[in-house]
């Protein structure tokens, strides 16, 4: 995000990257909009005056399960944002039983991050339920590295998935959210979906045509045919010149 030409603002969300998980049990899809909007109030990145130009407002751009996250910001501070972007996530209710893989599935245990040694990393993360390939892919591009200090961190935490399928991907939210945005005269700002490709996209067809139904000309959906589900790492430039246009048009 870095190739962008206006200034962003990038958020490990609880339990992800960096950030501490905090207690599981207040873990809900409202507190993962309020830590956003802690962050937008804290760093003033949205200007007060002129509440009515588009430019003191942000450009909301979520990813895979920060995408129903981004959408519930937007329903809920609709006075704060002037673009949402849903980079490969749609409406539809996700099962925890559905999962492509189980995780954590019989423990409420934190999933301790640090490790000892990358093997010992690799371990913990099999035992939670990920396959290794997936996990071979993560260490070799930097999800799990090794700290100053010789051990080894996971920006993964099978924790925080397992409480995203129960809080958030399973409940029909979504819709709620969707609805909300379409049917307040106060929320007119547009809706950007990015769709990655057929063999890489968790996005299904007849969430996308219920998204159009809800919002109608509010709702724009963009195509990466040859994208896998990241599609700022698999298909960055194509990426990066919606985001500039979907940032100038909103300016």
């Amino acid at each position: 995000m870095d190739k962008l030409s206006t200034p962003c603002v990038a958020l490990d969300q609880r339990g992800c990257g960096e950030s501490e998980l905090g207690d599981p049990a207040e873990f809900s899809q409202e507190i993962l909009v309020d830590d956003i909007h802690n962050v937008v109030v804290q760093e003033k990145l949205v200007v007060e005056e002129p509440r009515s130009s588009s430019s003191s407002k942000l450009i909301v751009l979520g990813h895979s399960l920060g995408g129903r996250v981004a959408l519930a910001y937007a329903a809920t501070y609709p006075e704060n944002v002037a673009a949402l972007i849903m980079e490969d996530m749609d409406i539809i209710p996700r099962p925890v039983a559905e999962a492509p893989f189980q995780v954590l599935a019989d423990t409420d245990d934190i999933f301790d991050r640090r490790a000892d040694s990358v093997e010992a990393a690799t371990a913990k993360l099999k035992q939670a339920g990920y396959p290794e390939s997936r996990i071979d892919r993560w260490v070799a591009e930097g999800r799990i590295e090794q700290l100053d200090d010789g051990s080894w961190w996971s920006h993964v935490n099978p924790m925080f998935r397992k409480l995203c399928y129960e809080h958030v991907l399973s409940s029909c939210k979504g819709r709620v959210n969707c609805h909300t945005i379409a049917n307040s005269d106060d929320m007119t700002f547009p809706v950007h979906v990015l769709v990655a490709g057929s063999e890489g996209t968790v996005c299904k067809d007849e969430s996308i045509e219920e998204m159009k139904e809800i919002l109608g000309d509010q709702l724009t959906i963009h195509r990466y045919p040859t994208a896998g589900h990241s599609i700022h790492s698999s298909a960055t430039e194509e990426f990066l010149a919606t985001v500039e246009s979907i940032i100038l048009n909103a300016s």
